[in-house]
């Protein structure tokens, strides 16, 4: 039995080794996908700001004007 100390003790460090960088990947995979989630900050673009769309018929006619460019 005194033989196999050595092997045991190494299989279970290196057990737990294993466990350990599990856990560390997983905090960083953790810490990455928290980290993506302010991106969702942005404003909708679907939206025309009022400030932004035609007001009168001389605004409306340089919109088309501006499409017909492209």
């Amino acid at each position: 039995m005194q033989e196999n100390t050595p092997q045991a003790l190494t299989l279970i460090f290196n057990l737990i080794i294993m466990n350990i960088r599990k856990i560390i990947a997983f905090l960083l995979l953790a810490g990455l996908a928290f980290q993506s989630c302010s991106k969702l900050d942005t404003p909708p673009t679907d939206v025309i700001d009022p400030s932004k769309a035609f007001r009168n018929l001389d605004d409306l006619n340089m919109g088309v004007l501006g499409l017909m460019l492209l």
